[in-house]
């Protein structure tokens, strides 16, 4: 779910940076959207911290700053290969994930 916020932000944003490119105030959210951005990120740290192993756990902490980092990028174009490059990167950490709960069972 974070990374649908992290979508819905980074669309936002990057309407909004386009309506106004020199405004000061980055990233630009509806308060709907960063209050749930908020809670997500909040519950995300709770989550990572449940996750037994070790080096997945890591990989977890690992990413979240990129989920940040898109949000304050201002070279065109750029936010937009860091989105792509952390899904593919969120879906490898979620495939690993998988794997893992699916080996409890």
């Amino acid at each position: 779910m974070h990374m649908r916020f992290i979508g819905r932000a980074h669309m936002e944003d990057v309407a909004s940076y386009r309506k106004d490119p020199h405004s000061a105030s980055w990233p630009k959210l509806s308060d709907d959207l960063d209050q749930e951005l908020t809670a997500s990120n909040r519950r995300l740290s709770l989550l990572v911290e449940r996750v037994a192993d070790h080096d997945l756990r890591k990989k977890i902490k690992d990413i979240r700053p990129e989920f940040g980092r898109i949000l304050f990028t201002r070279v065109s174009g750029e936010s937009r290969s860091q989105f792509v490059a952390l899904t593919d990167s969120f879906e490898k950490v979620m495939e690993e994930l998988g794997a893992v709960l699916r080996s409890y069972y």
